[in-house]
């Protein structure tokens, strides 16, 4: 029998897995919430806006299931939790 070598990931393919989903989700709506409230993004300095929007960057990586940061590392958590789930 011989072994495949296990197919080659495009950049933007999918790499993050449910948890780290999850994770990010949290991350992003935590990061909105400081510029927000902490630092009164509204009528403050622009600092408070930063924070809303990396958060809102953050944030929008959970529903695409798509991490620059991983994509660039070329490591991915979503085969690894999708087995974790199955078995």
């Amino acid at each position: 029998m011989t072994e495949q070598a296990p197919a080659r990931r495009g950049f933007f393919s999918k790499n993050i897995g449910p948890v780290e989903r999850m994770l990010w989700a949290l991350a992003g709506l935590a990061l909105m919430a400081v510029g927000f409230e902490v630092f009164n993004a509204l009528t403050e300095t622009g600092i408070g806006l930063v924070f809303v929007f990396i958060g809102f960057l953050v944030f929008l990586q959970a529903p695409m299931a798509w991490s620059l940061w991983n994509a660039i590392a070329g490591r991915s958590t979503f085969e690894r939790d999708a087995e974790f789930e199955q078995g």
